[in-house]
């Protein structure tokens, strides 16, 4: 196989791998799918969070890390690789934008957050 193809089945593969554990997967507190972020340096505080967030500290840590150095208040937010939109509906709730649009490209990631597009700010979408 030739070195140009090798990605687009690198991709192909990961695809059907994330459509496969979302299917399969179908845990109502599976919403995130990033890595985490956890402070290392002495005097780093950890983000003050709401108890139900608490399973998922790393996760929205790395969110909060990441997004949290521009103000988001009142803007309207794209999210790309958004996966099951744990990440999206955090910034919905916490970072006060307009609106979040979270894109994927597995439709299946989706099963688990529908609750969350009760946040009148957060619409889901599937990148073709």
């Amino acid at each position: 196989m030739s070195k140009a193809r090798r990605p687009n089945l690198r991709r192909l593969l990961w695809h059907a791998v994330y459509e496969l554990l979302a299917r399969t997967m179908k845990h109502e507190e599976w919403t995130f799918m990033n890595y985490g972020y956890a402070p290392v340096q002495p005097g780093d505080v950890d983000l003050e969070l709401d108890g139900g967030d608490e399973p998922n500290r790393y996760h929205i840590q790395l969110y909060h890390q990441v997004a949290g150095v521009v103000d988001l208040h009142g803007m309207d937010v794209l999210e790309v690789g958004s996966g099951r939109g744990g990440g999206s509906a955090y910034i919905c709730r916490a970072m006060g934008p307009k609106s979040v649009t979270g894109l994927d490209l597995a439709g299946a990631r989706w099963l688990s957050v529908e609750n969350s597009t009760r946040l009148p700010a957060f619409r889901p979408g599937l990148i073709r």
